[in-house]
């Protein structure tokens, strides 16, 4: 199965899709909020991925994002497929590519964090200021 880049992805074809699934109906249904319940167990650090293809609001049109992390499987091991933005417990910023109507941008995004650190919540906030938000169009 391919993926929003048109490559192959394991990930797209398997079971971890419907994790991404339920992450993005999470990040939808909640505007700027990722909560712990996503959360994988890679080794003993909990993580939010987000794969590759994620589409998000920016600044009122549709872009798609990635990251510069390898992907985790179910069980939250790495994977040779790469792309995602991984954020775990320690992590303060990312890195992200954006591919939108005006071609493709790199931007680094805050990791903010309230609450319980394993089930608190996580927003991510864009060098302008605002928060990225999923694309609901």
């Amino acid at each position: 199965m391919k993926n929003l880049y048109g490559k192959d992805s394991t990930a797209a074809a398997s079971a971890y899709g419907i994790k991404r699934l339920m992450l993005l109906t999470l990040l939808c249904s909640s505007g700027v909020l990722l909560t712990g319940c996503d959360q994988l167990n890679a080794g003993y650090t909990p993580a939010v991925v987000i794969e590759p293809g994620w589409q998000i609001n920016d600044h009122g049109l549709r872009a798609v994002v990635s990251g510069t992390d390898k992907c985790l499987n179910n069980t939250g091991m790495e994977t040779s497929e790469t792309g995602c933005i991984v954020i775990r417990l320690k992590t303060t910023m990312v890195a992200v590519d954006i591919a939108g109507a005006a071609g493709t941008r790199s931007e680094t995004w805050n990791v903010e964090r309230t609450g319980d650190a394993e089930r608190g919540i996580v927003r991510l906030k864009r060098p302008d200021g605002s928060y990225v938000t999923s694309w609901q169009g």
